[in-house]
């Protein structure tokens, strides 16, 4: 019987010790990988926020919105010939034709662009009511309801592989 009791006692002790372990564990791992994770971002990009570099790094061109459209888009063209660009961080200035302010907004272009090519990146637009189109992006048909708008595209942060 005292056999059979500590038997038990083994079992339920080694049950809980296995469950104990397999917990710690898994949460351990997780927390080790994101730390990884976290660790390879943080560094294995270079952040360049000198203008006149990134504009001899980087060209943003060839803006386009629709007045149908609910995305903007830009062609991103990297002029280096070793660094791999991985997103830039730009300050877009919406106005109409007289110069009124329509919009101002910083966003983050992500793609990943190697050396000398150009990547068409595609963003959310500004213009949830569909009112507007950019005045290089004809309106399919205009109305009366839209209305033109320029932009001024000023980098502000330029994202580089390391």
């Amino acid at each position: 019987m005292a056999r059979r009791a500590i038997f038990i006692l083994l079992v339920v002790f080694a049950s809980l010790t296995v469950t104990s372990q397999n917990t710690h564990r898994r949460g351990a791992k997780r927390t080790a990988v994101a730390a990884q994770t976290t660790a390879a971002v943080a560094y294995a990009n270079d952040t360049i926020a000198d203008a006149d570099v990134i504009g001899a790094k980087v060209r943003v061109d060839d803006f386009r919105k629709a007045t149908v459209s609910r995305v903007e888009s830009v062609m991103l063209t990297n002029l280096t010939k070793t660094d791999t660009i991985l997103g830039l961080e730009v300050d877009i200035d919406y106005r109409t034709e007289d110069g009124r302010q329509l919009n101002r907004r910083t966003v983050t272009l992500r793609a990943t662009v190697p050396p000398g090519e150009t990547r068409f990146v595609s963003f959310n637009s500004f213009d949830r009511q569909q009112l507007f189109y950019y005045r290089g992006t004809p309106p399919a048909k205009p109305t009366a309801r839209t209305t033109p708008f320029d932009v001024t595209i000023t980098p502000l942060r330029l994202i580089i592989a390391k």
